[in-house]
């Protein structure tokens, strides 16, 4: 019979969504061949202070302007960065509440862009809230392959793992995390491992 992890009336908070922060430039749009080794910036820069209706939104979004939304929706018929912009929107629409949308939203993000991690990333956080861990799992392990060096990824499977009594995976998942973290956050994880090396004893 597997045995339960108790936290203490409280599973220990995961961490939150993950906005997408800067539109992706494809240099070929703009008539350049990409000389950039991969993982290497580049920037468009544009004459004047014109930005581009995701760049709107963006702004707003990081300002919390109640408008964001619908500045997301413009981008999205405009179809400017839609995978980012369709993105970001799922992440309001799971703020607001609405699990649906958000989902919905994330999913038309991967079927522009099936390896956004940002979006992998996210639907493993609606899902985990969701208690869904199955499908949080398989989006936190995609966007570890996407995005190895996220700490976050690896904590919140820990979690899922934890919950889902697999406490011998969670344990080797979180001592990855612990290669990423800050110190207050080792403990934090140190402490977590050391309640489920408690749990395998019972």
């Amino acid at each position: 019979m597997a045995k339960v992890i108790k936290f203490n009336n409280q599973t220990p908070l995961k961490f939150g969504h993950h906005k997408v922060k800067k539109k992706k430039i494809d240099l070929e749009e703009y008539g350049q061949l990409n000389l950039f080794e991969e993982g290497e910036e580049a920037r468009v820069i544009k004459l004047g202070r014109q930005e581009s209706p995701f760049e709107e939104a963006l702004l707003l979004d990081e300002n919390e302007n109640e408008t964001a939304r619908e500045a997301y929706l413009k981008a999205i018929e405009s179809n400017d960065c839609l995978p980012d912009a369709y993105c970001n929107l799922g992440i309001l629409e799971s703020k607001m509440g609405d699990t649906a949308k958000a989902i919905k939203y994330l999913t038309l993000c991967l079927k522009e862009e099936s390896s956004h991690f940002e979006a992998h990333y996210n639907l493993a956080n609606i899902y985990f809230e969701a208690e869904n861990y199955e499908l949080a799992k398989m989006h936190y392990e995609v966007s570890i392959e996407l995005k190895p060096n996220f700490s976050f990824s690896y904590y919140n499977l820990g979690l899922v793992l934890a919950i889902t009594n697999n406490t011998k995976e969670a344990i080797d998942v979180l001592n990855k995390y612990k290669n990423f973290a800050n110190f207050e956050e080792k403990i934090n994880a140190d402490e977590l491992i050391q309640k489920l090396k408690k749990s395998l004893k019972q």
